[in-house]
């Protein structure tokens, strides 16, 4: 019996320290200490500030995409980064739309960069919201054709933000059918996760397009994830490649080929040759 209490003990002990420090493992402290607009911002980007409810604003940079203007507005791309990542990291992605005609928003996560506040679920999902009608209200904008593309967790915030606007298609690439599934790798019920971000609960619903990228050696979010959710949205496309977490794509051609291709079949990109 004693045995037995000191083990229960000991469990109950370590779950207390996992609820505690969950935020600060999904959310790495150190993507926060630039200062706000202290980072140069690239050429051909708009800086732009959104405000959120606790007074606290989140960075975002916008590029629009060549050739868009009022007088032709086209797509645009909402792209939200991983955990362990900036806005600074998608400049090059950012700039590969822009030369499909697709604009681009890159939105800072509250707490990260120079963005105020703490990063959280609810946070991250009213920091996108605010991101997208932001976005939907731009001249060089077409409101119908905004496509969300999200990397790792970041996958789970462009899902999160589906349950409130509907994108005209859905990008996801290395991302986890939730992040409460990682709560049982450290021996803890999904319940205790604050911050679960449920992609399999908003990709059940959806009906638009959606692609998935994820790598077949992923050691962080194993393919299987993206497997089960690319069974759950019986409409999506599912390309594994080569890779793990961090070094997808592992062929840069075939991933914009890909995406290139999907953004045309669904009518969201003109097809080429066409205006």
């Amino acid at each position: 019996m004693i045995y037995a209490a000191l083990l229960l003990a000991g469990y109950v002990a370590w779950l207390v320290l996992i609820y505690v420090m969950q935020d600060r493992m999904l959310f790495p402290g150190h993507y926060s200490m630039r200062r706000p607009g202290a980072t140069t911002v690239p050429a051909g980007f708009e800086r732009v500030w959104l405000a959120l409810g606790d007074e606290s604003r989140v960075e975002a940079w916008f590029l629009p995409g060549t050739g868009r203007s009022a007088a032709r507005p086209g797509a645009a791309v909402i792209f939200t980064h991983g955990n362990a990542e900036t806005i600074e990291d998608w400049v090059a992605g950012a700039k590969t739309y822009g030369f499909l005609g697709v604009s681009v928003l890159l939105v800072e996560y509250p707490g990260y960069g120079g963005s105020g506040g703490a990063p959280s679920e609810r946070s991250i999902t009213e920091a996108m919201n605010r991101a997208y009608e932001w976005l939907a209200a731009r001249a060089e904008v077409d409101g119908a054709k905004i496509v969300f593309h999200g990397r790792s967790i970041g996958g789970g915030a462009a899902a999160a933000l589906a349950r409130t606007h509907a994108p005209a298609a859905l990008i996801t690439e290395s991302t986890p059918m939730s992040v409460a599934w990682f709560a049982r790798g450290y021996g803890a019920p999904g319940f205790l996760c604050r911050n679960p971000f449920r992609t399999d609960e908003v990709m059940a619903g959806l009906t638009c397009p959606i692609l998935i990228f994820h790598g077949t050696t992923d050691g962080i979010v194993p393919v299987e994830h993206a497997r089960e959710l690319h069974r759950i949205a019986p409409q999506s496309e599912l390309i594994e490649m080569a890779a793990g977490h961090n070094d997808l794509p592992s062929d840069e051609d075939a991933y914009w080929a890909a995406i290139g291709a999907f953004l045309m079949k669904n009518g969201i990109v003109p097809q080429q040759g066409k205006r």
